[in-house]
């Protein structure tokens, strides 16, 4: 077990690494070429855990993570700017669609190949490497494919390349160039830039600090994003994946389907909040349950003959958690964290709450409680929705 977490600890360490290091490359080389940068980082660090060597292995998993930390920090943001806003929500929560269809896809891989049968099966590297092996090819693929993808015009207006930026916004509204629509975001835009760069000069991070720091409604969206991924650790998920699997292995077919609902409908028809309060509301209440039910009854069965009816209704609450999990803490914290920011400030900010979230995520491993209560306090005092609205207007 000690083995396990360690194993498991250094892919977050990797994370939190990735994250922090992400900001400086999405300002110098651009959101498309840190995605692929970091990608190909993934690559050689999921190659490396396909060797036979534990020291290999660790090294794999760590810089593996920062491909995923960074990527973490990067994907978000790259929807976020590339989206219209009408469906910005939508396009921001796929990619934690995404990360729950790797999810669910991860643990049926496992559960297949736990199931191979031959003579000297419990000797043979064929089924580890098989499982870490498959993880290269969707890897491999956004490496060969994000060169066709357009730069972001919000980072190319930013940089002083408004005439790549207009041409990229009508590459992906497919408009052309004099379209009222296309004219009205990009005036939006290059406003937004003016307005930041005539008030706030220098684009230094200790420059930048100082504004997400210093300026109250800054610190304020700072410290929501902090919260928001602070809980979405402390929920105790990753816990349950751990000790749970195959609970989660059935659980992930119904977040699957339930977070496809958020993306296409809930998202920009609700908005960030409700579906925020609604979540960690029957997390909370389950994870009540579970401690009640384990404080009060136990977990001695012996004298059931089987699993008790309180036991039965405690898993009936699992399903009832990762439900909440699917449409909440799960995903909103990633659109609303890729929305309520400056575009100044932005890349900052994210790495510095996604990096204290990788920090965060070993501790789960060890243990789970409910904190859920306190992330729908938070929700629900700090949070305003963002549906529908310009990125400049947040």
């Amino acid at each position: 077990m000690r083995l396990q977490g360690t194993i498991a600890a250094m892919l977050a360490a990797g994370g939190s690494a990735g994250a922090l290091c992400a900001a400086p490359t999405s300002d110098f080389l651009g959101r498309k070429w840190s995605v692929f940068l970091w990608g190909f980082i993934f690559v050689v660090g999921a190659a490396m855990q396909m060797v036979a060597d534990y020291d290999v292995l660790l090294a794999g998993r760590f810089i593996g993570g920062m491909g995923v930390g960074a990527s973490s920090m990067l994907t978000p943001q790259f929807l976020a700017e590339n989206s219209p806003k009408s469906v910005r929500g939508s396009m921001t929560a796929t990619y934690n669609l995404m990360i729950l269809a790797g999810i669910m896809l991860a643990f049926w891989i496992n559960y297949g190949v736990s199931l191979w049968s031959f003579p000297g099966v419990e000797h043979d590297n064929t089924q580890w490497r098989t499982s870490m092996g498959i993880q290269l090819i969707p890897g491999a693929l956004m490496c060969l494919m994000i060169p066709f993808v357009p730069e972001t015009p919000r980072y190319l207006i930013n940089h002083g390349r408004s005439e790549e930026g207009i041409k990229n916004l009508c590459r992906l509204r497919k408009l052309p160039i004099e379209h009222p629509y296309v004219q009205t975001e990009y005036q939006e835009i290059e406003a937004q830039v003016r307005y930041e760069q005539e008030c706030h000069q220098g684009h230094s991070y200790w420059v930048v600090l100082q504004d997400i720091f210093l300026i109250k409604s800054n610190f304020q969206r700072f410290f929501l994003a902090i919260m928001l991924f602070l809980f979405h650790k402390f929920t105790g998920t990753d816990s349950l994946n751990v000790s749970t699997p195959f609970m989660i292995l059935q659980s992930s077919r119904l977040t699957f389907v339930v977070t496809i609902f958020y993306v296409t409908y809930l998202v920009d028809r609700v908005g960030r909040r409700l579906p925020l309060l609604v979540g960690a509301s029957l997390q909370a209440t389950a994870m009540l349950y579970l401690a009640l039910y384990l404080r009060f009854a136990g977990t001695n069965t012996d004298t059931v003959g089987g699993t008790p009816a309180g036991g039965i209704v405690g898993i009936v609450w699992i399903y009832i958690y990762a439900f909440g999990w699917s449409f909440g803490h799960s995903v909103a914290c990633y659109v609303v964290a890729a929305e309520i920011f400056p575009t100044r400030i932005v890349r900052l900010s994210q790495y510095l709450f996604l990096s204290s979230s990788g920090f965060n995520w070993p501790l789960t491993i060890y243990s789970y409680r409910g904190r859920s209560a306190c992330q729908f306090a938070s929700s629900s005092t700090g949070l305003s929705t963002t549906a529908s609205r310009g990125l400049r207007r947040i």
